[in-house]
């Protein structure tokens, strides 16, 4: 039986959707959407940029988030704290008020359990 192969247009969107969610491995700060899609397709950057626009993506977007079970709590680390869950206190250490002291980001936004 054979396969059905999914339209160009529906493979390009799947490909830039998955950019979205992966952050770039061996850099301080992720690079833009339109940076990845380049580095996959061989374009520059107004080309790269084209692309994105085309399917819907904001080019500039640096990296969405993503909570796999949908808590809010994304596995990445807390950008105030670094991932320690400590931040100085006027004069000592205490939990990070933006991760609760887990040291893991949390995004209010993908927080999709049912308020209490």
């Amino acid at each position: 039986m054979p396969i059905e192969v999914p339209a160009a247009a529906e493979i390009v969107k799947h490909v830039i959707e998955n950019q979205r969610r992966t952050k770039a491995p061996r850099r301080k700060q992720p690079a833009p959407l339109w940076s990845r899609v380049g580095q996959l397709t061989g374009h520059g950057s107004g080309y790269s940029q084209a692309i994105c626009r085309e399917y819907g993506f904001n080019p500039d977007e640096i990296w969405a988030a993503q909570s796999k079970n949908h808590d809010g709590w994304t596995g990445e680390k807390c950008e105030r704290c670094k991932g320690t869950g400590e931040v100085d206190t006027a004069h000592s250490f205490g939990a990070c008020p933006d991760c609760g002291g887990t040291g893991e980001l949390y995004v209010a936004a993908l927080d999709k359990r049912a308020a209490p």
